[in-house]
């Protein structure tokens, strides 16, 4: 007869084996004979008919098949009879998920503090069958005390705002070699043959990451909204001193417009002689930001959709430097153009980050392993052209969602899209 191996025997089955065990006289059976009568192992048997009378000597209750002489040990050695009671499981599980240091703590650890004596798969076994596994934890920006009452105040403010009348926009930075390989799999080869050409990925030193701007609103589609890719490198020396030049004739000419109109004894803004940071090391600041993204893609854009619309339209952005800083402040107000700056370590505030998520998901499988240097600004652009309009109308509804989990969380961060 072949036994088959499974979880801890039931009390029913216990029950009826310390029965069958504790028969009077003649009739009594051997535990061969009982074995083969409830179709349990041998040594199982035996173990049972054992503990229960031990358990008898320790509780006092002379009935062999109460169920306290029939529990079965919760710290049994044996890996195909461990057991927990149900009280047990429920304290070590509670343990497991008490606080964050709790949950990132290795198996072991948990199973030394809660002072059972189980193995590392037992306890994994118990926190599965409950649905807990190990996962990637949540990536969320963290929140100072500061941060979230800014997140609060910013929610309230705008909770019944109209945000179809808002342009939504953001930077993200596009990196072949991550998107590719986060979607790569391994190459089939023979050991010695890793430098084979068909088994090499190609690295590319400089011009396969990009910095893409882009902004999306309400009822349009992603070939109808504006966008931008910074060159790269994204400023050239030639191009750094031009502008310090720029810069010098536009404080000229406002100094000339400015003693003009004073002149004639009207009010004029007073001259500012506008300067650019010596100490910065690449990236995008105020004025590469003005002149590649302000003045040509928001401006005209908002321009063109109040005109056509008769009605005030905004602009949203997070609180970068390049987008606060007071000189592009103050061209933005000239301009008659209305903008909302996001609070602090808010991307859950900006759906626009959604896109970025889905076009990034979409380049993952049009990048291959013949990637060629230079095809990532033609693939992302491509995507975004194609984003429809009921992907972006979905996004730009959550809006009221997003308010709602950040005063409801009192500032925090835990919207679900």
């Amino acid at each position: 007869m072949v036994h088959q191996r499974g979880p801890t025997t039931s009390l029913a089955k216990r029950g009826q084996i310390v029965g069958l065990a504790n028969l009077p006289g003649n009739v009594r059976l051997s535990i061969r004979q009982i074995a083969a009568i409830t179709n349990v192992p041998l040594s199982t048997c035996a173990d049972i008919i054992q503990l229960s009378t031990l358990r008898r000597l320790q509780t006092q209750i002379q009935d062999p098949c109460s169920e306290e002489n029939l529990r079965p040990t919760p710290t049994a050695r044996k890996g195909h009879n461990q057991a927990l009671t149900e009280e047990e499981k429920r304290r070590v599980i509670s343990l497991a998920l008490r606080d964050a240091a709790h949950c990132r703590k290795p198996l072991h650890e948990l199973i030394t503090e809660s002072g059972l004596n189980i193995c590392s798969n037992t306890l994994s076994n118990i926190l599965a069958a409950d649905g807990i596994h190990r996962r990637r934890p949540t990536q969320k920006p963290f929140l100072t005390v500061r941060a979230k009452a800014a997140r609060l105040e910013w929610a309230l403010k705008y909770r019944n705002f109209n945000f179809q009348k808002v342009l939504f926009t953001d930077e993200s930075h596009f990196e072949a070699s991550t998107l590719r390989s986060s979607h790569a799999k391994g190459v089939l080869r023979r050991a010695g043959e890793e430098y084979l050409p068909q088994n090499l990925d190609r690295r590319f030193p400089r011009g396969s990451a990009a910095m893409f701007w882009g902004g999306i609103m309400f009822g349009y589609d992603g070939s109808q909204l504006p966008c931008h890719f910074f060159p790269s490198p994204i400023e050239t020396s030639a191009e750094r001193r031009a502008s310090i030049l720029r810069l010098q004739q536009e404080f000229q000419t406002d100094t000339d417009d400015f003693n003009y109109f004073t002149g004639l004894g009207e009010p004029h803004t007073v001259p500012v002689h506008k300067t650019r940071s010596t100490k910065r090391k690449g990236g995008i600041d105020w004025y590469i930001y003005r002149e590649q993204v302000l003045r040509p893609k928001i401006f005209p854009f908002l321009f063109q959709e109040m005109t056509a619309r008769q009605e005030i339209l905004y602009f949203i952005e997070d609180g970068a430097p390049s987008h606060t800083k007071d000189y592009n402040v103050a061209e933005s107000l000239d301009c008659g153009f209305e903008r909302i700056i996001l609070p602090p370590c808010s991307p859950d505030l900006n759906p626009i980050e959604e896109v970025w998520r889905y076009i990034k998901d979409r380049v993952k499988r049009r990048i291959g392993w013949d990637y060629r240097d230079g095809m990532i600004r033609e693939i992302v652009l491509d995507e975004w052209r194609s984003l429809p309009v009921d992907f972006i109308n979905g996004l730009v509804s959550s809006m009221p969602r997003r308010l709602e989990a950040v005063i409801t969380a009192q500032g925090g961060n835990e919207f679900r899209g």
